[in-house]
């Protein structure tokens, strides 16, 4: 195996390591110092600031000649930013955006999309793929970043247009469980359609979270930032991104990103299902 030393704030999630043989520490600097490559997954880009360069932040512990990976969504210019502070202490990022979701994670086979230092990716891809399977060179510091939003403007999008058809099909009338076979078998066919509104959402009624809706939300800000600073069109960006913020602003920021259909169907548990079905 690989030496692993953990620090993480929850201290159920650094206990969970911990049994699995991790070492745990009080720190980021304290993981830093002793540690030639560091892999942080973390839920802001505010966070990951803090981590890296913050007060007993990994900076402060880095030595010359060790990387840091950033296996967050923290957008390009974050990752940019943080990497030109520890160029100067004469460390490494390579950024390593994930897809895919838990159950992945959990077999160590996520979609990987690196951006970086390109010799320095290849040195470290044993350790990489033990993470993941699909692994990806998208090219230089923000780059996989930069590929990672797309990805989720694509995911957003098509979840939030796929709730948007339902909600239209239950408010016509016409027979839910027709439409629901007939979607997946057409063009409108897409893996959130599929996994997320038929299974998770109008089968199980089940809104526990695999992707927090804030979390998608914060993805979905991030790629409409990046499209407007680039001057490209993200009109359906802007219109899937209502949809999260209103979710979020409805207080079901901790349900699964598919909770936006209780905000574009708020009748959904008197018309599919009993409401205390929703957790």
């Amino acid at each position: 195996g690989v030496p692993l030393t953990v620090f993480d704030p929850d201290k159920g999630a650094l206990d969970r390591t911990t049994c699995g043989g991790g070492r745990g520490v009080q720190s980021p600097q304290a993981v830093a110092a002793v540690s030639d490559l560091v892999m942080c997954c973390l839920p802001h880009p505010r966070i990951l600031k803090e981590v890296v360069l913050g007060e007993n932040g990994l900076i402060h512990g880095l030595r010359p000649g060790s990387v840091v990976m950033d296996l967050s969504t923290s957008g390009p210019e974050t990752v940019l930013e943080v990497g030109e502070a520890l160029a100067a202490k004469g460390v490494s990022m390579i950024e390593g955006a994930v897809g895919k979701g838990p159950w992945a994670a959990e077999k160590g086979d996520l979609t990987i999309m690196l951006g970086g230092d390109q010799t320095i990716c290849c040195e470290i891809e044993g350790l990489i793929r033990l993470v993941g399977s699909d692994i990806y060179y998208c090219g230089p510091l923000g780059a996989g970043q930069t590929v990672k939003l797309i990805n989720n403007l694509v995911s957003c999008a098509n979840l939030a247009v796929a709730i948007e058809a339902i909600t239209l099909a239950i408010r016509s009338g016409v027979d839910l469980d027709i439409v629901m076979k007939i979607l997946p078998q057409t063009a409108a066919d897409s893996w959130h359609l599929r996994n997320t509104v038929i299974n998770k959402l109008l089968e199980n009624a089940d809104f526990t979270p695999i992707f927090k809706l804030k979390l998608a939300q914060k993805d979905l800000q991030l790629a409409v930032d990046m499209a407007e600073k680039l001057d490209a069109p993200h009109t359906c960006a802007l219109g899937a991104l209502e949809w999260f913020n209103q979710g979020v602003e409805s207080g079901m920021e901790n349900l699964d990103q598919g909770a936006i259909l209780l905000t574009a169907n708020p009748d959904f548990g008197s018309s599919k299902g009993p409401s205390e079905g929703v957790t």
